[in-house]
């Protein structure tokens, strides 16, 4: 074998050489950048989060808002015209294995949550409650989904009727008028809807307002 022979086979084992060195690089590179490209991804799922939970427990209004005069009906522990700085506490408290956080694209409703037994079922169940205020961060209407009812409640093995009939029996309401769809009684300043089903609707109701809408 002469010289330019030996170069050849020298140049030959080098760039061989080079080409195994560049695949082991790619090799122990690739593990890294995965690793820092889920550590990135960690880190800005972690930065939303913070920032909704930020967003979700800001107050409306101010911290230290005075005690809101109650509408009379007062159910487990919620009334309309209470300030939203009061239901935190309240959820917190009296349902601690509920979230409570705003309603996603409903910027004047608060909604707190609850995962059901079966965790695949979230979508079918709807455990909901809702919670709509006013400009003054007073809560003017609570909304409940039938599952939510049957939660707080703990009323799952009951019909609708003898959900309403307790309700009624519950918070001295003496007479629910029924239509079509619903049972529905007007006192105290707030208006209640109980559907067959258990979603139950409460709202400020005032006279006077109705009958301007009207006219």
């Amino acid at each position: 074998m002469n010289s330019s022979d030996d170069a050849a086979s020298r140049l030959h084992f080098k760039i061989l050489y080079c080409f195994i060195a560049f695949i082991v690089l790619l090799l122990c590179a690739f593990p890294i950048l995965g690793w820092w490209g889920k550590r990135a991804e960690a880190k800005l799922i972690e930065k939303q989060s913070e920032q909704w939970a930020n967003e979700a427990s800001a107050p409306v209004g101010t911290s230290d808002a005075p005690p809101q005069k109650r509408s009379g009906l007062t159910v487990k522990g919620f009334y309309i015209g209470m300030h939203t700085n009061e239901l935190r506490p309240i959820v917190e408290g009296s349902f601690p294995d509920w979230s409570f956080n705003h309603a996603v694209d409903q910027p004047d409703w608060f909604m707190m949550t609850k995962l059901p037994d079966d965790p695949a079922r979230y979508f079918k169940d709807e455990l909901h409650v809702n919670f709509k205020y006013d400009t003054q961060g007073k809560v003017i209407a609570i909304h409940m989904t039938p599952h939510a009812s049957d939660a707080v409640f703990n009323s799952g093995n009951m019909g609708g009727k003898e959900f309403v009939q307790t309700f009624m029996d519950a918070y001295g309401i003496p007479e629910m008028t029924p239509d079509r769809t619903a049972w529905m009684w007007n006192g105290k300043g707030v208006k209640v809807r109980i559907w067959g089903s258990k979603q139950l609707v409460i709202e400020k109701f005032s006279p006077e307002a109705a009958r301007v809408n009207f006219n």
